[in-house]
């Protein structure tokens, strides 16, 4: 509050927080005074921006100006405030016309008439960390989120994914009308049983009346259509040992 005049201190100008040299050079401001060229404002003058207590000058037409930087568009997480970039609010990730309205949430929020919430109202699902009334189409609804895909387990029932019955590893239009079976389980006739009826083949994890092209039955199981090497004994009349011959044969 005061300066170096020879041997004495001066009080600076009551305009001045700290001065220099003489009583209206301020280089500081009192609170709630802006400060600009070594003066003190109430209001900063034109052509220039408050930043926290100086006045800066503003940045060119079409450009905002936020933390001392001039940006043809304001970075994420703060909005357009006239000439200059606000920050929104900590629940926003972005922002648009204030600080409280939300475009975008932060991670773990939901976003919900322009305000991001922990939780979306009940009889709302999440679609794109968004609060909708339904899924739109394409989507279906699977623990209140919209998925593209039902998971593995569960079928579509009208637009909502619901479990298949503990016997099915997938199923359709049905709990109980599998589509794919769990482990040791095959699939007949839509259902899924642990082992295949007299009368059918064993193939992959299903239970068939003919092997599909490129199969054949060995031992009531669909093996691939292929030449298949077996290894046989052959004992030699003069010779107590035994010998490995390899053949081949085309089933």
């Amino acid at each position: 509050g005061t300066y170096i005049n020879g041997s004495y201190c001066n009080n600076c100008s009551v305009s001045c927080h700290n001065c220099d040299q003489i009583s209206t050079n301020c280089t500081d401001c009192p609170e709630k005074k802006y400060f600009f060229k070594n003066k003190c404002f109430d209001e900063c003058p034109e052509r220039t921006v408050p930043y926290e207590n100086i006045c800066i000058p503003e940045c060119s037409d079409n450009r905002y100006l936020y933390n001392l930087i001039c940006y043809d568009k304001c970075p994420i997480g703060t909005y357009e405030d006239g000439i200059i970039c606000s920050e929104c609010s900590s629940n926003c990730e972005e922002c648009k016309d204030n600080a409280n309205k939300c475009t975008k949430c932060a991670k773990g929020m939901y976003l919900f008439d322009s305000n991001c919430t922990e939780k979306c109202p009940d009889d709302y699902t999440i679609y794109n960390d968004e609060c909708v009334e339904k899924c739109p189409k394409g989507f279906y609804m699977d623990d209140n989120i919209c998925v593209e895909h039902c998971p593995v387990g569960k079928y579509d029932n009208d637009g909502l994914c619901e479990k298949c019955d503990s016997s099915c590893a997938t199923c359709q239009y049905f709990p109980t009308e599998c589509t794919s079976c769990n482990e040791n389980m095959f699939l007949f006739k839509d259902q899924c049983i642990t082992e295949c009826p007299k009368n059918t083949l064993i193939f992959k994890n299903e239970c068939v009346f003919e092997c599909p092209e490129g199969y054949i039955p060995v031992l009531d199981v669909c093996e691939e259509d292929s030449i298949i090497n077996y290894v046989f004994i052959e004992r030699h009349e003069k010779k107590s040992k035994y010998s490995l011959k390899k053949i081949n044969y085309l089933i």
